[in-house]
């Protein structure tokens, strides 16, 4: 269940409002030229990012866009593809990308389908466009794509709370300690939704938790760069949550 903020919340009532009135002609069904032309826009959209592997998509797509879930899909493609178009034409690339190989894209192409929250369309924006850009060339390990595929809005921002610690960590010197109570009062997140989501990314593999510690390191214990939350728990950036940041958030 995904946790939202009451301002968000009332954001994403107004907003999921506003998309049942764009999608209401779908109810009495789409004719097969207005067909045609969404999926040739997606075709289009995707085919300089995804290569080969574009082609098969827009076909099954083609096959497929008979219902409204199956155009509420393409329109979530179309939005994170027009993320990555603006972040390619920030950093002048366009139209020199390079293609995302297909064992990567259709893991992508399908999981950017089901994805309409804003702040992880990004993510997954910022990760396509890293992987295609030919002066990052980022590999896009299966890890990322089941990560962002899992998370939930509050669990995105918690990710991108890392991001400025994780950037001016010293190898040399201890991280940062943040407190639950300061992190929850930064989300506006209550403090036991904000542990169960601490929780399930510690599950998918990008924290460690433990019990807050009693006791501390000796001397002879190297210092941990990355940032600490403590609360009940401590929870520590992993290795792989600092990849995927680096590829999904970092432009």
């Amino acid at each position: 269940m995904r946790y939202y903020s009451p301002t968000a919340a009332g954001k994403k009532g107004q907003a999921m409002e506003d998309e049942n009135r764009r999608l209401s002609v779908f109810d009495q069904g789409l004719d097969a030229g207005a067909t045609k032309k969404l999926i040739k826009k997606l075709s289009e959209a995707i085919a300089t990012i995804f290569g080969p592997a574009a082609k098969e998509f827009g076909e099954w797509f083609g096959a497929s866009v008979r219902s409204r879930r199956a155009l509420w899909e393409v329109k979530n493609a179309l939005d994170t593809v027009d993320k990555v178009d603006a972040i390619l034409k920030q950093r002048a690339i366009e139209g020199k990308p390079m293609p995302i190989p297909p064992r990567q894209a259709i893991p992508i192409l399908e999981a950017i389908t089901r994805e309409d929250e804003p702040s992880i369309q990004e993510m997954w924006a910022t990760l396509i466009a890293n992987a295609s850009d030919p002066a990052k060339r980022v590999d896009v390990k299966r890890a990322y794509t089941g990560i962002l595929s899992a998370i939930d809005p509050l669990e995105a921002q918690i990710l991108k709370t890392m991001v400025p610690f994780i950037e001016k960590a010293d190898r040399a010197k201890a991280g940062e300690e943040i407190t639950i109570d300061d992190l929850a009062n930064s989300l506006r997140a209550p403090i036991d939704q904000l542990e169960v989501a601490l929780h399930h990314l510690t599950g998918l593999g990008c924290f460690t938790s433990a019990l807050a510690r009693t006791t501390f390191a000796d001397d002879l214990t190297p210092p941990n760069p990355l940032p600490t939350l403590k609360g009940r728990y401590e929870f520590t950036p992993t290795e792989l949550a600092v990849s995927l940041l680096e590829a999904a958030c970092i432009h």
